[in-house]
């Protein structure tokens, strides 16, 4: 999974982690921004978001596993906060039978009102509260509310993934999460190193018919497939028209048969033909 790109983007070459990515990697002006700003237009980059859910009872604890890398020790964490709870309140209920430890009763009776509060006091701290000061009964992987996990832009979800009863310290360190991962990649149309990209297949479109003789139309070149950047070659009537590598033709028709032939070229060389032929008439623009 670490050994993906998309489609003509070697992870080799924009110098990301070769073990496992890191943050640096993601910061403005790095190798890998910088690579993938080059092969994309801004806000084209397609988007995957992955992100872990876990319950609202006992986050703090769930987390404090996650954060020592004990994911699997979660219940055993649970447990000891709870208890923690019986104990004192087996304190409190034993200093007030007497009365000399009056004092230490009611610290733990505190202590036990604190701990129950601490889950409560959690989900507001991160998800808010409602209209009426309640915490929002919303998912959330302990430390970032679901709904506010998606990084804003202009480009619509290619793929989600809730990976349920996992935290974000640990979504990438878990198999759940780097399948996820994987299945993320490839919706955004990432392709692993070596893998052979597809083939590229170019298409003309040009004006409706009939045209007309002295008349300039516009042709347009598309691309699929392929490694990008691509150049573009135009020829008419295999006559090489110089259009400085433009995916599109501006041409006036001159004669009663034309043939416009655009041939597109990728980065690995590969290339894609395609053609339109007309027959011009006598007529006004």
């Amino acid at each position: 999974m670490l050994k993906i790109s998309t489609p003509g983007l070697s992870l080799s070459n924009v110098a990301l982690a070769p073990t496992l990515p890191a943050l640096p990697d993601l910061v403005p002006g790095s190798p890998t921004i910088t690579a993938l700003n080059s092969n994309f237009a801004d806000g084209a980059i397609p988007r995957a978001n992955i992100y872990g859910t876990i319950p609202h009872y006992r986050a703090v604890m769930r987390l404090y596993a996650s954060a020592n890398d004990k994911d699997v020790a979660v219940d055993q964490a649970i447990q000891a906060f709870n208890n923690a709870i019986a104990l004192f309140k087996n304190c409190k209920h034993l200093a007030y039978a007497t009365v000399i430890f009056f004092s230490t009763g009611r610290a733990c009776a505190y202590a036990v009102k604190v701990l129950k509060r601490v889950d409560g006091r959690w989900v507001k701290y991160v998800n808010g509260v409602d209209a009426q000061g309640n915490p929002k009964d919303i998912p959330f992987d302990g430390v970032v509310p679901n709904s506010n996990s998606t990084y804003p832009g202009p480009v619509a979800l290619a793929y989600a993934a809730d990976i349920v009863g996992i935290n974000h310290l640990n979504v990438y360190k878990r198999k759940l999460g780097l399948d996820q991962a994987s299945l993320g990649m490839r919706r955004v149309g990432m392709l692993l190193i070596g893998t052979a990209p597809p083939p590229v297949v170019a298409s003309v479109s040009g004006p409706p018919t009939p045209v007309h003789i002295g008349c300039s139309y516009v042709w347009s070149g598309r691309v699929t497939g392929g490694t990008p950047p691509f150049t573009y070659s135009w020829t008419v009537n295999g006559a090489a028209v110089n259009t400085g590598g433009s995916s599109q033709l501006y041409y006036t028709l001159v004669g009663p048969h034309v043939t416009i032939a655009m041939t597109a070229t990728d980065s690995k060389q590969k290339s894609g033909f395609a053609s339109a032929s007309y027959s011009p008439v006598s007529g006004a623009c």
